[in-house]
C-alpha cells in the first residue's frame, strides 16, 4: 500500500493534525525566524557550541547578580500550545556549578517547566498560573551537570514530569489554564546569586498539543 504523505500512514485525512514543534539546535546560528532572544540585564553571551551534540549555550553576565536570558519560540506573539492539553520534551543541562539555574518548558506569563537550580537538591517540576500563583514539586532525581531528557505534560487537572523516561513527580496546583492564556516553547538561564557568569545549554526541544 502506498500513501500520499507520512501523516496518512497513521491518520485519516478527516482527522485534523494538532500543533507539533521540533527544534534540534544544530547549525551555525540560532534560527531567529523561530526563536526570539531576550535578556534582562548585563551583557551575557549566546550561541551554538562548536562540539558534537553541543547544542545552543547561554552564558549569563558577570556584572549583574539577577541576570537572566531566554529564548522563546513565538516571542510572546504566537502561542501555539493549549494550556490545558500540551506536552514538551527537552534535552538540556547546566554547565557551570553553583549559583546556576535554568527553566525549560512551555511559557507565557503562566508556564509548565522543568527546573534546575544548583542551590536545591533535586530537579523540579514548576507550574505557574499567573491568575493564581506558582508552585514547584521536587522530582526524585538529584541535581547534576549532565544532559538529561525532561518531559512534562498537562491536561489542566494534573501535570506529570519524567526525567530520562522515568516518571518522577506529579503536580495538581497552580496549573496553566485557558483563562490564563496559551503557551510557547521556552528556555531560560539565570544566575541565582552573586555576580558570576553561569552557562547552560539545550540541544533538543519538542512540543505538541494533545
Amino acid at each position: 500500500m502506498t500513501f500520499n504523505s507520512v501523516y496518512e500512514i497513521t491518520n485519516p485525512l478527516t482527522k485534523v493534525g494538532k500543533q507539533h514543534f521540533i527544534e534540534y539546535f544544530t547549525g551555525k546560528d540560532l534560527d531567529t525566524n523561530r526563536w526570539v532572544f531576550q535578556q534582562a540585564s548585563g551583557t551575557g553571551t549566546t550561541g551554538m557550541q562548536d562540539a558534537a551534540d553541543g547544542g545552543y549555550m547561554q552564558t549569563t553576565s558577570a556584572s549583574n547578580s539577577s541576570n537572566y536570558m531566554q529564548i522563546k519560540a513565538g516571542g510572546g506573539s504566537i502561542r501555539a500550545f493549549d494550556a490545558v492539553g500540551c506536552a514538551f520534551i527537552a534535552v538540556a543541562r547546566a554547565i557551570t556549578g553553583s549559583n546556576n539555574a535554568f527553566y525549560v518548558g512551555l511559557h507565557e506569563d503562566s508556564y509548565i517547566a522543568a527546573s534546575h537550580t544548583s542551590s536545591k537538591s533535586y530537579y523540579e517540576l514548576q507550574c505557574r498560573n499567573n491568575l493564581v500563583g506558582t508552585n514547584s514539586t521536587a522530582s526524585s532525581v538529584g541535581i547534576d551537570y549532565d544532559w538529561h531528557t525532561h518531559k512534562a505534560s498537562t491536561d489542566g487537572t494534573a501535570a506529570h514530569y519524567w526525567i530520562d523516561g522515568l516518571v518522577s513527580c506529579t503536580q495538581t496546583s497552580t496549573l496553566p489554564s485557558t483563562a490564563a492564556g496559551d503557551l510557547e516553547p521556552w528556555f531560560q538561564s539565570y544566575t541565582v546569586s552573586g555576580a558570576t557568569s553561569r552557562s547552560t545549554a539545550i540541544r533538543y526541544f519538542e512540543a505538541w498539543n494533545h
